[in-house]
């Protein structure tokens, strides 16, 4: 059954989970590609542009609920297998769940191609990730987000799911 994010929970989840940079030339030099999640087509296209490939890539083709071709060149990728997926706008659907976990075991890089939205992408990936492996995601008109994984974001998380309907 999916996880559907209620009204109550939408405000709070506008706050980082981690630690907010005005851009990604603040944070690219400490990520480990390896240990890394971007999560959005925009954060994951500018990671790129700066020769860094995430071991994950979630994205929906859009970049602030627009189109966007950006990601073309690896969605091509012999770097990347590609992964589709349904995921409708306020749910996290059981297969999306799935398919972070198998990504994060897999030894391939992996791009979680949305056909939806990927905005709550954030919390699983944070949930299945590793200890300190790194979550990556935009935070509109903001920055960059950095979220160092750790078990204290992992409970922060927990709770967050228990309260998704």
């Amino acid at each position: 059954m999916p996880l559907e994010l209620g009204p109550e929970l939408r405000k709070e989840l506008k706050q980082p989970f981690g630690d907010l940079y005005k851009n990604i030339d603040q944070i690219i030099d400490e990520l480990k590609p390896r240990k890394s999640i971007s999560v959005g087509d925009l954060i994951t296209y500018n990671l790129i542009k700066k020769d860094f490939y995430p071991k994950i890539a979630i994205i929906d083709e859009k970049i602030e609920r627009k189109p966007s071709d950006k990601l073309n060149k690896i969605l091509n990728s012999p770097k990347y297998k590609e992964i589709q997926v349904k995921n409708p706008a306020g749910y996290i659907t059981n297969e999306l769940i799935n398919e972070i976990k198998k990504a994060i075991s897999r030894t391939q890089k992996t791009i979680i191609n949305i056909n939806g939205e990927e905005d709550l992408a954030v919390i699983p990936s944070i949930k299945f990730a590793p200890q300190k492996h790194q979550i990556i995601y935009g935070q509109p008109r903001k920055g960059v987000v950095r979220v160092k994984v750790n078990q204290e974001v992992k409970q922060k998380i927990k709770k967050i799911i228990e309260r998704m309907r």
